[in-house]
């Protein structure tokens, strides 16, 4: 899975990240809660199409998505320098 989008608009000290997986308009599709309750995601058709974390804060900080249905786990991680972002397997991190 490859982020083709990011955007992030902190204000205040923190704002909302979110990641595109596919280029698509998410205005006509239903987002979902994340299991890991710190935002949520968009799928579509079998697909997972983007997440968005609901608050990072942009003095560092780092969260975890899990979302079992597509077996994938999405980590965010910003520190002063920028973001990095790591996508894995939630099998494979249990194996």
């Amino acid at each position: 899975m490859k982020v083709l989008d990011m955007y992030y608009y902190p204000r205040g000290g923190d704002g909302p990240l979110r990641l595109l997986f596919e280029r698509v308009s998410l205005e006509d599709i239903v987002s979902s809660d994340s299991p890991s309750e710190n935002g949520y995601y968009w799928a579509h058709e079998g697909r997972l199409l983007g997440v968005e974390f609901e608050s990072i804060k942009d003095s560092g900080d780092h969260k975890v998505m899990e979302i079992p249905e597509f077996d994938v786990s999405v980590s965010v991680k910003v520190t002063k320098t920028g973001v990095s972002i790591d996508i894995g397997s939630l099998s494979k991190k249990a194996g």
